[in-house]
């Protein structure tokens, strides 16, 4: 099981220099893409959230000390208040609460789809995955997940969207 104690320990290596961004980065993309791992009780979507921010610096904040130091901050905050509390660190959403969008893969596209989205679902917590033509149409799908991560690996599994694919935007 998946700590928040856990996420602040590989934080602190890294702040340390224990471990370099690139191998924070593995870290979390493999923790996030393995359905076998669980995370603490209470804390499934801060977790998931700081996984995605940690394994996509290229559509999110580049791994940093700076950034390391916020997060772990966010953890102390976050452990300290319920679990709906927001991450905040520099007066911005840690809780990489963003809409992505990535284009399906010419051999994965229907009629209906080309685009996909995800977007946070402010009424409860969880995500949606919408399926467009183009951006401006409306969606010809959508699907709601409690976790991002989720969201994600249903992209991958049913349309052939990998995690490198998704902006934010």
């Amino acid at each position: 099981m998946l700590r928040v104690e856990d996420l602040d320990h590989a934080l602190d290596q890294f702040e340390g220099g224990v471990l370099t961004g690139e191998q924070l980065q593995e870290w979390a993309d493999t923790l996030e893409m393995n359905d076998l791992v669980l995370y603490e009780e209470g804390a499934e979507g801060a977790i998931a959230d700081l996984l995605f921010r940690l394994s996509t610096p290229e559509i999110n904040d580049p791994i940093t000390p700076t950034l390391a130091h916020a997060m772990r901050d966010s953890l102390r905050k976050w452990s300290a208040q319920e679990p709906t509390a927001a991450f905040v660190a520099h007066g911005e959403a840690m809780s990489g609460k963003q809409r992505t969008t990535a284009e399906v893969p010419v051999d994965h596209r229907s009629s209906d789809v080309r685009w996909l989205v995800i977007e946070p679902d402010a009424d409860s917590g969880g995500w949606f995955l919408f399926g467009h033509r183009t951006l401006e149409e409306p969606s010809a799908f959508d699907s709601w997940h409690l976790t991002r991560q989720e969201a994600r690996r249903e992209a991958e599994t049913q349309w052939g969207v990998c995690a490198d694919d998704w902006r934010v935007g």
